[in-house]
């Protein structure tokens, strides 16, 4: 599901340990986010990107992650890049009608997006109801 990443900054200069962390405080969420929020313009580092995952009408549907949900940077199998591994979310709940094809990683704490993707296949959702997320993986890969 994680495979085209778009990682903030602090990913990138404080390391995936950040996402665990804000998992330990209680602020790490991740969504779904309705078709055509999230697209290859897309930027988490801009100023709008946290109110635009945010809102009611993009956000579907969200899950507080709590602390082992997400599991400490780890190597990629194979390679010298570095991971974190999220633990399948089920009974999630889902806030607004739509059809979700991607998922963002926020904090709340911090009002900042961490990281956004592709999910493996939309999700028709409705409100009152609730989702479910695979396991999944963002990470860094190692130089070239």
């Amino acid at each position: 599901m994680a495979s085209d990443n778009t990682l903030h900054a602090d990913i990138l200069d404080n390391g995936l340990g950040t996402f665990d962390t804000a998992a330990g405080a209680g602020t790490l969420k991740v969504a779904i986010i309705k078709t055509g929020v999230i697209s290859n313009s897309f930027n988490p580092n801009d100023s709008g990107s946290y109110a635009t995952i945010t809102s009611s009408s993009n956000n579907l549907g969200n899950h507080t992650l709590a602390a082992g949900e997400v599991a400490a940077p780890s190597f990629i199998s194979g390679t010298y890049g570095r991971e974190v591994v999220f633990s399948a979310i089920s009974g999630a709940s889902v806030t607004a009608t739509g059809t979700a094809t991607h998922f963002a990683v926020y904090d709340t704490g911090a009002s900042k997006v961490y990281a956004t993707g592709d999910l493996s296949a939309s999700q028709g959702v409705t409100s009152g109801n609730t989702f479910s997320l695979a396991t999944f993986n963002i990470g860094i890969p190692a130089p070239a």
